[in-house]
């Protein structure tokens, strides 16, 4: 409830460019098994769920960007060693700061975050009940993405439009 709230407050303050959701979901699904310990970056099967989803949509495929993968992978470890759940991060960057500090210079850049589900096709239609999550993900400038799932079933989604 209170890591429900506090994302609540970061949507307000974010002006609605990030998000995060949390469940719990205990149903795993063959192409997501748990991660513990270390973070598991974007996989071919990530990949193609998050472009099967924006094609439903009439939007075209994102691109795995190992920048936005280090953005993303670099907050899910910074929050589980750190214990906390939100788009700031222990050293008071935000996703802007992170995605500015790996140097990707961007034009648009958002953040998604979820806790608990045990799939990837789980956090996309938890999203998709999500108002701003969903904006994020059909985006329709956003070409680039890096998707990282921390211990616990944490899950960090940053995508991105190069340039501009």
């Amino acid at each position: 409830m209170i890591r429900s709230v506090a994302c609540m407050l970061c949507l307000m303050i974010c002006a609605a460019l990030s998000a995060c959701v949390t469940v719990q979901d205990p149903v795993a699904t063959s192409h997501s098994a748990p991660v513990t310990g270390a973070v598991q970056i974007t996989s071919a099967s990530h990949a193609h769920a998050l472009n099967a989803l924006r094609a439903q949509h009439g939007l075209g495929a994102l691109q795995p960007n190992a920048t936005l993968e280090r953005v993303a992978s670099g907050h899910a470890r910074d929050m589980m060693a750190n214990g906390f759940f939100g788009h700031v991060s222990s050293n008071g960057d935000t996703f802007v700061d992170r995605t500015r500090a790996q140097g990707y210079a961007y034009c648009h850049v958002a953040e998604n975050l979820a806790k608990g589900q045990s799939s990837f096709d789980n956090v996309l239609q938890q999203w998709m009940t999500s108002p701003v999550h969903r904006r994020n993900v059909l985006h329709g400038q956003v070409t680039e993405f890096g998707l990282a799932r921390g211990a616990g079933n944490l899950w960090v989604l940053v995508l991105g439009t190069p340039g501009c």
